[in-house]
């Protein structure tokens, strides 16, 4: 992680959860964090568990909002001088049964969990590449972008589809950085179900007896893609929690 120190690195959705914990460790290992989430006031509240030489910083930003995630990062090109690492995290996830329920929550699923991706990777992307500098971009998925199990309530809807469709983005995107001859490095954290406030949109009686990660967990993934070496690229992480008898589960 000691090249990293003193760089710059945007945490979408790190008001809480997987978010919150990244941004921390983050600083703590000497970053200067910019943690983008509607909910800013709880991103401040961050900086008093930073015990590290790095910093966190608060912008708020409605991630469904193109253009409110655009003057994010313009303030940050003015502020910090642009992003070294993204991690893109911000995700929504809301129980319904896609035909029987409104559309409009779907659409925002889509927005915040594909769609602000799409235009955090790209704003990222532009400053790395103005400065020809060795960045990484690491997007927060789940192995729903890669699986999905039979669960007794099929209130998943487009969850997994855009999971699935940042499985597929990631591996486009490499092919064109590597076309363009942008040494930047792109990797995909697949956790399983992970112990954050994102369950409550679930039947807690329903997830109760399932084997859960912590978000320590994952941020753990994600500082050892960040701690390779400048030529190693880690295209995906996939890893669940350990159940009863050695089965893992495959929700998240």
């Amino acid at each position: 992680m000691d090249r990293w120190t003193g760089r710059v690195a945007v945490v979408t959705g790190a008001s809480s959860g997987i978010g919150a914990t990244v941004a921390i460790a983050l600083a703590n290992s000497g970053m200067i964090v910019v943690g983008l989430a509607r909910r800013n006031a709880l991103v401040e509240e961050l900086t008093s568990r930073v015990t590290g030489s790095g910093s966190i910083h608060a912008v708020k930003c409605d991630m469904t909002d193109e253009s409110q995630v655009k003057s994010a990062f313009e303030k940050i090109r003015s502020d910090f001088g642009g992003v070294d690492v993204l991690i893109s995290n911000a995700g929504l996830f809301r129980a319904a049964y896609l035909i029987e329920d409104n559309l409009r929550p779907f659409k925002e699923i889509l927005d915040v969990n594909l769609w602000a991706s799409v235009v955090c990777i790209k704003e990222a992307i532009k400053d790395m590449r103005k400065r020809t500098f060795k960045g990484h971009i690491i997007i927060i998925n789940s192995v729903l972008g890669h699986r999905i199990p039979d669960v007794p309530q099929p209130k998943l809807n487009v969850y997994p589809a855009t999971k699935f469709a940042l499985t597929a983005l990631s591996q486009t995107l490499r092919q064109e950085l590597r076309f363009h001859g942008a040494e930047i490095k792109l990797t995909n954290i697949c956790p399983g179900l992970v112990d954050t406030p994102m369950l409550d949109a679930f039947d807690s009686g329903l997830l109760a007896p399932l084997p859960k990660l912590t978000a320590e967990e994952v941020k753990d993934a994600v500082i050892y893609a960040l701690g390779t070496p400048e030529n190693v690229q880690i295209n995906d992480i996939i890893f669940e929690a350990m159940g009863p008898f050695g089965c893992p589960n495959d929700v998240q």
